[in-house]
């Protein structure tokens, strides 16, 4: 399984204590250039970074199709444009983000995708942790991963496991000119009340017809 995963995961499972999930649910990890020179911006250590650094089963591998990655930064960071380039590059079986915008455009682009609250109820359904609302509370409180408490019951209601209805990858290819002329969604203006995050995170599932797993 080829599982590519961007800076937020990473630095999110480390805040909490639960890096070494990944491994344990994955094997390995790969991450763009893009993604570790994120972990070390600004001359500091970011959570994640000294876990990436040492762990055998994290490789870090540069992006080939520069293109693409210039196309995705009109409106992604760095880390996030690299990691979708390289997992389209690898022909990825999921790549791991957990902003919105960028999901967006992994699953425009025939990406599967999975969050750091999906990996989380990943590893319950493997039976990796026991339960996963301490480590969803240790997210929000420890990690200052946004979280409302009616996202996390909806999130712990809801199937532990990848979109099994994701293309595969000689499904998704997608031409060179199309993929430079692609250009993600415009950002929306944030809901007036948190909650509303909830509405959509369900309109993107239903749009992508992906369950709430590969979203979260």
């Amino acid at each position: 399984m080829i599982v590519v995963s961007n800076t937020s995961p990473l630095t999110n499972l480390a805040a909490i204590g639960q890096f070494d999930l990944l491994h344990r649910l994955y094997g390995e990890i790969l991450i763009p250039d893009g993604v570790w020179a994120e972990l070390n911006a600004y001359d500091k250590i970011w959570p994640g970074r000294n876990e990436v650094e040492t762990s055998p089963w994290i490789k870090r591998l540069s992006v080939q199709d520069r293109a693409l990655v210039t196309t995705l930064r009109r409106d992604l960071d760095q880390g996030e444009a690299e990691s979708i380039a390289l997992a389209l590059d690898l022909q990825a079986d999921l790549i791991l983000l957990d902003e919105m915008e960028a999901r967006h455009a992994a699953q425009r682009l025939g990406l599967s995708v999975l969050g750091v609250v999906g990996i989380l109820l990943h590893a319950k359904s493997k039976r990796e942790i026991e339960h996963a609302r301490p480590y969803l509370e240790a997210l929000r409180q420890t990690a200052g991963f946004y979280l409302s408490d009616t996202l996390i019951q909806a999130a712990l209601e809801q199937p532990a496991k990848p979109d099994s209805e994701s293309l595969n990858f000689s499904q998704r290819k997608v031409h060179i000119r199309e993929v430079r002329g692609f250009e993600p969604s415009a950002p929306t203006d944030p809901p007036s009340q948190a909650d509303f995050v909830i509405i959509g995170v369900f309109l993107f599932c239903q749009e992508y017809r992906a369950n709430w797993v590969v979203c979260l």
